[in-house]
């Protein structure tokens, strides 16, 4: 239908000394004929993974956050003078901790 909404493409593009290295397409769309999700990797070797189906968006915005936690727990929010970190992350572990147990 005219003026109507069906479906969304969006493009990332990373580019290094002027030239594109990574790119990321996302479409999602009423009416596609299969949904998958995939990664092709052009070199050597070519590599090609398509997940069928599709990873669902929340299963797939929580295993992002929950593979983050490792490095938020290693990092530092307050570095020192010297390098070191000022404090242990003691807010934070404590937060992720609560968080995951459920």
């Amino acid at each position: 239908m005219s003026g109507q909404v069906a479906g969304i493409r969006q493009t990332g593009t990373g580019i290094v000394n002027g030239v594109e290295r990574i790119k990321l397409t996302f479409q999602a769309s009423v009416g596609e004929l299969e949904s998958y999700d995939e990664i092709e990797i052009f070199g050597t070797p070519h590599i090609r993974s398509r997940i069928m189906g599709g990873v669902h968006g929340d299963v797939a915005t929580c295993s992002i956050i929950l593979n983050a936690c490792h490095s938020i727990l290693k990092s530092c929010t307050r570095p020192s003078h010297d390098g070191r970190c000022a404090d242990d992350n003691k807010y934070w572990s404590r937060l992720i901790m609560k968080w995951t147990e459920r």
